[in-house]
């Protein structure tokens, strides 16, 4: 593959699954989430089952607006509006729900780049490996 012109693309994104990033494109096949019988949420940063409409139930609440519309409609999304977009291969499986991402071009779903909530999960998963906690860089 390191002749391949997606070799680099290929290496972020499973890099991202290394730090706990799940798919943001949809369908796929099998997932953790089926070995999980009594999952009610997936342990990724980057999807949520959105149980109720609403900011509070988003992990990447603080990059939201509170104008945002909870899910978020596909055609409010520009570069940079994050909110709670239908995706992430965890909707494949009927039985938990639907699983919606933060938004579209991140790394996670053939975009060039990690989003800003994908990169905060990444830092988040670092700095905890290395034993900082949040509380302590404030």
């Amino acid at each position: 593959p390191a002749k391949s012109p997606y070799f680099s693309y290929l290496l972020y994104h499973e890099l991202g699954h290394y730090f706990g990033l799940n798919e943001e494109y949809e369908g796929g096949g099998r997932t953790e989430i089926e070995f999980a019988a009594n999952i009610k949420e997936p342990w990724s940063q980057n999807i949520v089952f959105l149980p109720e409409t609403g900011i509070h139930w988003l992990k990447w609440e603080e990059f939201v607006s509170d104008e945002t519309p909870i899910p978020t409609p596909e055609t409010d999304w520009k570069p940079g509006n994050y909110g709670a977009y239908r995706g992430g291969y965890a909707d494949s499986i009927s039985n938990f729900g639907k699983s919606h991402k933060p938004g579209y071009n991140c790394v996670m779903n053939s975009g060039p780049n990690f989003c800003e909530i994908c990169k905060k999960g990444i830092r988040d998963v670092i700095l905890h490996d290395i034993g900082i906690h949040n509380h302590e860089l404030q």
